[in-house]
C-alpha cells in the first residue's frame, strides 16, 4: 500500500491526440502531454486522401525495382473556418491486435518512408478548401518483393480544447496509407512469440506476441485456450485480428474481465489464415495472481524525467518538464503528477503537472512547462515527482510511484 496524503484538488489541461480516417486497418489513440491553450470552439472537419477520391481511400501502387512515380494527396477542409494544420509522412507499423498505425511527427523516417519525397509542412487550410499535394514514390534499386507500407498525415498543428470540457485539449489526426506492391513471389509467414499476463485489480490481459514473418500482410483468426493445472479448461477465446503487416510484428491482446484461478496455467494459441495458406500453433504458460497479492515490482514507473531550461539556463523564462509513465499493469483513471521544487534545500512548491489523468497499459507521456508561482529567485532549484491515484469520492490520494530528477536548475 502506497503512503494516504492529504486532500488536494489540482486543476490543469492534458493533451490527447486522436487518429482517425487511416486507408488500412484503423488507427489507435495515443496521450502527448503538450500543453497549449487554444480558444477555438469549432470542431475541424478534415480529412486527407489520394486525389478524386474519398477519405478512406489510401494510394495503392505496383512498381518494380528503380521506378518512380507521382502521387498527389488531397489536404481537405470542410468547415467554415481556416485550419493551422500540419502534415508529414511517417512509418507505418501494426498497431496491438492488428491494424495501421502512422508514428508521430518528428520520429525518424525508416525503411519504406524514405521512399517517398513528402517534405514536412505547417500550413494553413483556408474555409470550404483543398490543397493538392504531389510527391514522389522511388523504389530502391534493391528493395525485395512484396508489400511495402508507409503513411501520410494531416492533423492540427496545435492541441485544441475538448467541446463541453475544460480539462482536455486534443490533436486531431488524419492519416492516409502508401501501399506499395513490388512484383515478385508472394511468401506469406506468421509466428506465435511469447505469452505473458498483466494482471489488474479487477481484469487481467493476455498478449501474445505476433508476427508477420513473410512478405504480405495477414489478417490472423482462431482461438486461445487456458487450462488450469489438472488440464481442466478455464478460458476459450475466439481471434480475429486486424491486419498484420509484412516484416512487423504485434501483441495479440485479450482483456479477461472474470477472475482467473491462482497459479500456473497452460495457454494454447492456434491462428489461421485461410486465404494465405496459413496455420500456426504454439503454447505457453503463465501465473495468475491470487486476487489482491502484490506483484514482486512495482507496475507502474516514473521514467525517462527530462528537465529543461527555456531559452536558456542563463537567461531563464519556464522549465520544460516532461516524464514518460510507463504501466505494466491495467489501466487505472483519477490519477495525478505533482512536481515538487526545493531552492536552496527549501521548499517552493508542489505543483501539478497532470490531474484527472488516465493512465492506461503501456507508456503515457506527460509534458508542461514550470513557472514558479513567485516568480524565478536566485538560487539553486531540485526537483521530484510522485504519481498518485486519487479516490474521486474523498479526494485522498495515494502515491504509486516516485522519482527524483537529477541535477539542479541554477538561477543567477
Amino acid at each position: 500500500m502506497g503512503k494516504v496524503l492529504s486532500k488536494r484538488f489540482w486543476r490543469v489541461a492534458l493533451t490527447l491526440t486522436f487518429a482517425t480516417g487511416c486507408g488500412i486497418g484503423s488507427v489507435g489513440a495515443q496521450s502527448d502531454g503538450t500543453l497549449i491553450e487554444d480558444n477555438r470552439d469549432e470542431e475541424p472537419a478534415f480529412a486527407i486522401a489520394p486525389s478524386g477520391e474519398v477519405e478512406g481511400a489510401y494510394f495503392a501502387v505496383t512498381m518494380e525495382p528503380g521506378d518512380t512515380q507521382t502521387l498527389t494527396a488531397s489536404l481537405v477542409n470542410a468547415a467554415e473556418t481556416s485550419l493551422h494544420a500540419r502534415t508529414f509522412a511517417a512509418d507505418a507499423y501494426t498497431i496491438v491486435n492488428g491494424g495501421m498505425g502512422v508514428r508521430d511527427d518528428g520520429s525518424e523516417a525508416t525503411e519504406v518512408t524514405t521512399w517517398i519525397a513528402y517534405p514536412a509542412e505547417t500550413l494553413t487550410l483556408e474555409p470550404k478548401s483543398t490543397i493538392e499535394r504531389s510527391f514522389t514514390v522511388t523504389v530502391p534499386d534493391d528493395a525485395p518483393p512484396g508489400q511495402h507500407l508507409t503513411g501520410i498525415v494531416l492533423q492540427t498543428a496545435e492541441p485544441l480544447p475538448v467541446p463541453g470540457s475544460t480539462t482536455f485539449n486534443q490533436i486531431l489526426r488524419k492519416t492516409v496509407a502508401v501501399f506499395i506492391t513490388v512484383p515478385g513471389p508472394v511468401q506469406p509467414g506468421l509466428s506465435i512469440g511469447e505469452v505473458s499476463l498483466a494482471p489488474g485489480e479487477t481484469w487481467n490481459a493476455l498478449r501474445v506476441e505476433v508476427a508477420n514473418t513473410g512478405n504480405v500482410l495477414v489478417r490472423p483468426k482462431g482461438t486461445v485456450v487456458l487450462r488450469d493445472g489438472s488440464g481442466s479448461i478455464v478460458l476459450t477465446a475466439p481471434v480475429a485480428m486486424g491486419p498484420v503487416y509484412a516484416g512487423d510484428g504485434t501483441t495479440l491482446e485479450i482483456v479477461i474481465s472474470d477472475p482467473l484461478p491462482p497459479g500456473e496455467l497452460a495457454v494454447e494459441v492456434e491462428l489461421i489464415d485461410e486465404a494465405r495458406g496459413l496455420a500456426v500453433t504454439a503454447g505457453g504458460s503463465v501465473t495468475a495472481r491470487m486476487a489482491g497479492a502484490a506483484d514482486s515490482s512495482p507496475p507502474v514507473v516514473l521514467g525517462e524525467v527530462a528537465v529543461a531550461a527555456v531559452p536558456s539556463s542563463e537567461a531563464i523564462q519556464y522549465l520544460d518538464v516532461g516524464v514518460r509513465i510507463a504501466n505494466s499493469g491495467a489501466p487505472f483513471a483519477n490519477a495525478r503528477v505533482i512536481l515538487h521544487v526545493q531552492r536552496d534545500g527549501e521548499v517552493v512548491e508542489d505543483f501539478p503537472l497532470a490531474s484527472s489523468l488516465a493512465l492506461s497499459t503501456g507508456s503515457t507521456d506527460v509534458v508542461q512547462r514550470y513557472v514558479p508561482s513567485g516568480g524565478w529567485v536566485p538560487g539553486s532549484y531540485a526537483f521530484a515527482l510522485t504519481l498518485e491515484t486519487v479516490d474521486p469520492a474523498s479526494g485522498v490520494a495515494v502515491v504509486v510511484a516516485e522519482a527524483r530528477v537529477d541535477g539542479v536548475v541554477t538561477v543567477p
